[in-house]
């Protein structure tokens, strides 16, 4: 039995690093995605389910401001979300309180 277990230990411990690394990266991941703004975590977590998650830095503001529209008509998301996301865009030049 005690041989069995011992299997089944090993067994778990390359599984889990299997998946760490399969994952990303396991805890570092983790520091990473705890590193980012709410509104960052906000478009991993509302966007990464259904397609890659867009980069706001890489378009220009009024892309990003069609885009979160477009995006508003096939997603409902409180208020407060849609501004938090729209704000990513700041940088760029998207005023916050263009989208209602």
């Amino acid at each position: 039995m005690a041989r069995l277990t011992g299997k089944i230990l090993v067994f778990a411990m390359i599984a889990c690093a299997v998946w760490g690394c399969a994952t990303g990266g396991g805890i570092s991941r983790l520091k990473e995605i705890q590193s980012l703004s709410y509104g960052e975590r906000l478009l991993f977590q509302r966007c990464d389910g259904c397609h890659a998650v867009p980069d706001p830095r890489k378009m220009n503001a009024e892309r990003w401001r069609r885009s979160i529209i477009r995006m508003q008509g096939r997603m409902h998301l409180p208020q407060e979300e849609w501004d938090s996301l729209l704000a990513l865009g700041v940088g760029t030049g998207v005023k916050a309180d263009s989208v209602h």
